[in-house]
């Protein structure tokens, strides 16, 4: 007498490790042969698939806001070198989409060299259309004032100091 069936034989199950009969585990989409209490279809998100998603550019143009150096003459300002050393160095850059330009000096003094402004002026790497803004600050940014640069010229107006073993910058922005 036959007491199982015909092709009947044990398996485990590949996840919660049970003996159960071949006829009751399944193979799932992941390739384990497993019972009907660790069944579970493949994720739905498994299927999707986005659509070609890039973003081409219309145009392209290359950036504009290379640095140019100039020479900084100033006037109203007194410069005593005594066994410190001044620095002055200009740099600018030229925005042709928006007819801008941004300028900034540096004055580095140190030692015992000193400088002082009773209101300078410094010249402007490109003359001036339109009126603008200038910012002085010293090396712990604290600013001295803003002024600034008057349309229809090539100087910009520069604040009141007398200064020691620091650093000035002056920066700002008009159009041409």
């Amino acid at each position: 007498m036959r007491v199982g069936k015909s092709y009947e034989y044990n398996g485990i199950c590949d996840i919660c490790g049970f003996k159960k009969k071949n006829y009751e585990l399944r193979k799932r989409w992941d390739g384990y042969w497993v019972c009907d209490e660790d069944w579970e279809s493949r994720h739905i998100l498994d299927f999707y698939r986005t659509k070609n998603d890039v973003h081409n550019l219309p145009f392209t143009r290359p950036d504009s806001n290379t640095l140019l150096t100039w020479t900084p003459v100033f006037t109203g300002f007194v410069q005593n070198v005594g066994t410190g050393t001044i620095t002055i160095t200009g740099t600018y850059s030229k925005d042709t989409i928006n007819t801008l330009i941004k300028f900034q000096v540096e004055i580095q003094i140190t030692g015992n060299a000193t400088t002082t402004s009773s209101p300078a002026t410094v010249s402007l790497p490109i003359p001036c259309v339109i009126a603008g803004t200038v910012r002085t600050m010293d090396q712990q940014a604290v600013l001295f004032l803003n002024t600034t640069v008057p349309g229809a010229g090539s100087i910009a107006l520069l604040p009141t100091w007398s200064l020691v073993n620091r650093t000035i910058n002056i920066s700002g922005s008009y159009g041409y």
